[in-house]
């Protein structure tokens, strides 16, 4: 359909779309390079590469830096790295270089991130589990971190809770106050069914 239509295409958005490889890569003067940073098909990467010239933003390396496709780039421009970016790509090679660089952790960042190990990472440094240090979102969000939420139930936040399909049926029992996040949750359904 896009190919029949191509001057009504959003290049902005186009450009960050995983599925659109094929129209990207042969419309290389129509790539918005802020946003194509964020696209995370691998197939995009090396077209960024040869077109290095075009990633000269602050911005442009923060989405670079959360892209999990982008992480070999990453390693050739070091000096570039966005560690807040990093602290939440999910890449389990990104998860190394935070492991071998933890002053360099945004861990409000890493809490959000979804990869295990990540949250492998607050087990380590559990000082790190504190309001002021993470918002709580990220955590209670996560269902990679149910023994934390359990353990550290001050850090959490109850309206991301009810996202977290791990504790979907501690929410079944309580009174539910924050249907819009609920209905979010890809688990309410096995409520209804049981």
């Amino acid at each position: 359909m896009l190919k029949l239509n191509q001057d009504k295409i959003d290049w902005n958005n186009l450009s960050s779309n995983p599925s659109a490889f094929e129209l990207i890569s042969t419309n290389i003067d129509k790539i918005n390079w802020k946003s194509i940073c964020e696209n995370n098909n691998p197939k995009i990467i090396p077209i960024i590469k040869k077109n290095l010239d075009k990633i000269i933003t602050i911005q442009q390396w923060s989405k670079l830096s959360s892209n999990p496709a982008a992480f070999e780039l990453l390693l050739k421009n070091p000096d570039k790295i966005n560690w807040t970016s990093l602290s939440i790509n999910p890449n389990p090679k990104a998860i190394e270089l935070l492991k071998k660089n933890k002053d360099k952790i945004n861990w409000n960042s890493l809490s959000h991130n979804i990869n295990p190990d990540a949250i492998e990472l607050f087990r380590e440094n559990p000082e790190k589990l504190k309001i002021g240090i993470i918002d709580g979102i990220g955590i209670s969000n996560n269902p990679n971190a149910t023994d934390i939420i359990k353990k550290y139930p001050k850090i959490i936040d109850p309206i991301s809770l009810s996202k977290n399909p791990i504790f979907i049926k501690n929410l079944a029992k309580r009174q539910i106050k924050h249907w819009t996040q609920l209905s979010t949750n890809p688990a309410i359904f096995e409520i209804e069914e049981n």
